[in-house]
């Protein structure tokens, strides 16, 4: 539904840039100038740019889902144990999406979440390592907040 809904809000955008980039100046300054509708030099060239950024954004999304399937099946499946090394951890599951020192600074919170807008709303898988030996103490798997 998400993906739709960006579908459709980049396919708005796209014709608003396009048609922006026929637009030199409004019909009312051009009734006092007889000058003909110029077409922008960069127009094209940045709608296609904007089409290879959201292509890249939604590659992002799809691999962020693709890691945060991984950790949740790794923590539902036991093929997470207590010790483990970060190492061995990214060779099973993948980079997390961020990684968070907690107020104490002997541990670090990673990260693992569906690719969405919207941080928050998002599941996510929680590993925390210690900070010296860099070895899994736990894991969790917080509530969706809406």
């Amino acid at each position: 539904r998400k993906n739709s809904k960006m579908k459709k809000i980049a396919v708005i955008i796209l014709c608003a840039v396009f048609m922006a980039s026929f637009v030199a100046e409004s019909p009312a300054a051009s009734k006092k100038k007889k000058e003909k509708w110029v077409k922008s030099k960069g127009g094209l060239k940045s709608l296609m740019q904007f089409s290879t950024d959201r292509d890249m954004m939604e590659d992002e999304y799809h691999q962020e889902t693709r890691t945060y399937n991984k950790a949740a099946r790794a923590v539902n499946e036991n093929g997470l144990r207590r010790g483990m090394s970060s190492k061995d951890v990214v060779k099973k599951i993948g980079e997390p999406i961020i990684y968070l020192t907690e107020k104490d600074g002997a541990e670090t919170r990673w990260v693992y979440k569906k690719g969405t807008v919207d941080y928050f709303s998002s599941e996510k898988v929680y590993l925390f390592f210690d900070n010296n030996t860099n070895e899994l103490l736990r894991w969790e798997t917080p509530p969706v907040k809406n």
